[in-house]
């Protein structure tokens, strides 16, 4: 279920005055990264929820994604250890899920670097798996509400 939350308000704050600063241009990297996660932790908190996952990857981003500043973003944001990087764990320290069982390290990644390939090949193995499994005489989307509509 999709939830929208309006940060508006709350977000110009850092898009005009970021503690971290710009990058090349108006895009306060570190900063909205701390934002987003930090309201990600307020909705997990109010909703009974028991960790965050983002998409991260190590050396990715200049900015936000270096091994020295995913560190800052967990801290900043308060989410701390409750923010698991599946596609880069294996190259951070293990995270409350991970030392709870809840997720399986072993089954994480060690992605690193600006390439975006090892990603894409992961999403089209999981597409196939995906479609490999579906039931074929279920219908189509197009044909549920409310895409049908």
């Amino acid at each position: 279920r999709l939830h929208i939350i309006d940060v508006i308000e709350e977000y110009k704050d850092v898009l005009l005055k970021p503690r971290h600063g710009y990058g090349a241009n108006l895009n306060p990297c570190l900063d909205c990264k701390s934002f987003m996660v930090g309201k990600a932790r307020q909705w997990l908190e109010q909703n009974g929820f028991d960790f965050i996952i983002t998409g991260e990857v190590v050396g990715q981003r200049p900015m936000s994604q270096r091994r020295d500043t995913l560190p800052v973003v967990a801290r900043e944001s308060g989410a701390h250890d409750l923010l698991l990087r599946p596609l880069c764990a294996r190259l951070q320290p293990p995270t409350l899920p991970e030392r709870e069982g809840w997720v399986d390290r072993e089954r994480l990644y060690g992605f690193s670097g600006r390439s975006r390939k090892p990603q894409m090949a992961l999403a089209a193995e999981s597409v196939m798996a995906i479609t490999a499994r579906l039931n074929t005489s279920l219908p189509c989307m197009t044909m549920v509400p409310p895409w049908s509509q």
